[in-house]
């Protein structure tokens, strides 16, 4: 009976499983103050004339979960994963630069943002 030889491509995967072990994640805390009302904030981020009045370059949302979203000029954008009025904002496929969310999972190559604000 002939000996099979492994592919390629299963050395490659079994020899990356050795280099790249799964790791557990923890909690990512993270704080900014932003000196304004968080229900301005989440209102600057959600309504589009708002936003685009602030950055200076059109914006687009339809603030609901499952909504789509743009910015600075269509640069960004991404949908709406859950909502809670004044207080949480996950996107999917999004990030804010320099806002860094509270938590960030990654499903696969899709990536999902929560972003919390203080006291809420």
């Amino acid at each position: 009976m002939p000996v099979k030889k492994k592919s390629k491509a299963a050395a490659a995967k079994k020899s990356l499983a050795k280099k790249s072990p799964v790791r557990k994640t923890g909690s990512i805390v993270q704080k900014h103050h932003i000196p304004a009302e968080p229900a301005d904030v989440y209102m600057a981020i959600l309504d589009a004339e708002t936003h685009t009045a602030f950055t200076g370059a059109p914006a687009t949302c339809n603030a609901r979960v499952g909504g789509a979203f743009t910015a600075h000029d269509e640069y960004i954008s991404g949908v709406i994963v859950q909502l809670k009025p004044g207080a949480r904002i996950v996107s999917h496929t999004f990030d804010m630069g320099d806002w860094k969310p509270t938590r960030t999972e990654s499903v696969g190559s899709d990536h999902v943002f929560l972003w919390e604000l203080p006291g809420k």
